[in-house]
């Protein structure tokens, strides 16, 4: 009489399924150690993914796997055009495990069912568009928690290197909806191993694990179901076991999008039940992870994002020739920003020799990138460069962009002033006392005088021969006349008159209050200026001319 009785008739077959898998799981542990919990199902385990009409032309993903594997163009894509064939060429597989198939999620990281992990050191195999394959060893794995800090079947993995960017294999963003209610109903591509593929249809979203199901068997997470009854149509698929880890993908606006990856089957009443993992409620815990590398997950529908960015010396004064460090500062002014890249072009007759920038990963020596940026949040790094380019106005560039924006470019500008260094580059002795052109003058007076640094000559360069650029005494009255430059301070040039009764060292005295006028502009940048010497106080007294940098 009880059989006559749905409920009942469902936990008298429950109970079957519970003392089944007991006997499959102890099948499986003797053949694959690694793996603490298996599909667990009444089905007898078959070739691949369970399909209603199984058809290679349409339900193959490549053709010819795992030996010499090449695109399917016809992979539940009846037309075969390639313009509507979906890109999952970041659905890769073990290469020691060709049951095993993982999604890549970034260019170094992918995803993949905990209970059937691969190995740190295996390899991991894509097949990329033009049907070359790129194999890609596995640096590290990590189980990716609850919110109970238990552990969920997926994990994430890292690869050794990157998947360059020239290499037509594509990560695959994960179908970021509003509300797990908005899952339900999706239509699915479900992978399967041995490159088998077919569709379904979101049931319903919950917790996965514990009795009557899993019976303790350690498994729980957040999952969502597609079911596969005795009608449907030709493309209705079911997982069976093996098929752990593959994904299950939405079409999104011809962008393959992920969802799942398949954690367990269950076989009740006449109808096979899939359960995978619900990769979005992970989202947070992956980008947590990732972020150490610059990287989160990509979202299918990214919200629009924007930034603000300033760059200013740290240094109020730069000169031509010295090192300097701008700061740059960016500001999300938008929503949660993903996968931020940014890339720094320096001023023309300049360079970068170094970016230290915390919370960033540096991707080259002028570019960086930084996972995640929340609204309103403004970050900073600094950008170093070896020598500051001729005086003027420079142009540091810089270019952001990440997930859901269009490049933003920004440039900030920088005053480069003159600098004594910048006058002597090329001498062959640079220092402020060198005498290169040997005319008995110093660099540090020819600069600040004008004279000419590669010319042995002790005359001012303006063509008149009575002009010499050593400074020159007069009497009745006491003046000095010499030559300075009409942006001393700029160039942190000071000319200081001093007095002497002795020309012992320690005795010359500044003449802080000396009247200097300027007496002509010899040349452009220049002017020959008087200074009128007061009476002295000695019986005799020297005058000299000071010049002081600083730089």
């Amino acid at each position: 009489m009880h059989l006559n009785n749905p409920m009942k008739r469902y936990y008298d077959r429950v109970y079957f399924f519970k003392t089944m898998k007991i006997s499959l799981m102890t099948c499986f542990q003797s053949r694959l150690a690694s793996c603490v919990f298996l599909f667990f199902t009444v089905v007898l385990p078959a070739n691949a993914l369970v399909l209603r009409v199984y058809n290679p032309t349409a339900h193959l993903r490549m053709n010819g796997f795992p030996a010499t594997p090449t695109i399917n163009p016809t992979f539940l894509n009846p037309s075969g055009a390639v313009s509507s064939l979906l890109d999952l060429t970041g659905v890769g597989w073990s290469v020691e495990d060709t049951t095993k198939q993982f999604t890549l999620v970034s260019p170094r990281h992918f995803v993949g069912a905990n209970h059937f992990r691969p190995a740190v050191g295996s390899t991991v195999r894509f097949l990329a568009k033009d049907h070359s394959l790129h194999t890609f060893t596995i640096a590290a794995l990590s189980t990716i928690p609850n919110a109970d800090a238990s552990p969920s079947d997926v994990f994430l993995g890292e690869l050794t290197g990157e998947v360059p960017a020239s290499v037509a294999v594509l990560p695959l963003p994960y179908l970021n909806l509003a509300t797990e209610a908005a899952y339900t109903g999706q239509s699915l591509i479900i992978a399967g191993k041995a490159a088998r593929g077919g569709r379904g249809t979101i049931g319903s979203v919950s917790d996965f694990g514990g009795d009557p199901i899993t019976s303790g068997a350690g498994i729980k997470t957040r999952a969502f179901t597609f079911s596969y009854g005795s009608i449907g149509s030709a493309d209705d698929a079911h997982a069976e076991v093996g098929d752990s880890g593959s994904p299950s993908l939405v079409n999104r606006s011809g962008m393959a999008a992920l969802v799942g990856t398949h954690t367990a089957v269950l076989n009740a009443l006449g109808t096979t039940t899939t359960y995978d993992t619900l990769v979005p409620h992970y989202a947070p815990e992956f980008n947590a992870r990732m972020e150490a590398t610059g990287l989160h997950l990509r979202k299918s529908d990214p919200p629009a994002t924007s930034f603000s960015a300033t760059g200013m010396a740290t240094t109020a004064i730069i000169r031509t020739g010295q090192a300097f460090t701008c700061r740059v500062s960016i500001t999300n002014e938008s929503a949660l920003a993903d996968n931020i890249s940014a890339s720094l072009t320096p001023p023309a007759g300049s360079s970068i020799s170094g970016i230290s920038a915390a919370g960033w990963y540096l991707t080259g020596a002028t570019s960086l990138r930084r996972g995640g940026l929340a609204a309103g949040e403004t970050v900073e790094f600094d950008v170093t460069f070896p020598s500051a380019p001729n005086p003027g106005i420079i142009q540091i560039s810089l270019n952001l962009k990440s997930d859901g924006s269009v490049p933003q470019a920004f440039q900030f500008p920088i005053t480069i002033l003159p600098s004594f260094a910048g006058w002597a580059a090329g001498l062959q002795d640079q220092s402020l006392t060198g005498d290169s052109d040997q005319d008995g003058i110093s660099n540090l007076i020819e600069y600040a005088s004008g004279g000419d640094n590669l010319t042995n000559s002790q005359t001012f360069p303006s063509g008149e021969m009575d002009d010499p650029l050593l400074p020159i005494f007069f009497n009745n009255p006491m003046r000095l006349l010499f030559h300075r430059r009409t942006d001393a301070s700029m160039r942190g040039l000071t000319y200081l008159v001093e007095t002497s009764p002795t020309l012992a060292a320690t005795s010359w005295q500044l003449l802080d209050s000396v009247p200097i006028s300027v007496r002509s502009s010899p040349a452009i940048g220049f002017e020959k200026v008087e200074a009128v010497l007061p009476t002295t106080p000695f019986l005799k007294a020297f005058y000299r001319l000071r010049i002081e940098l600083a730089e």
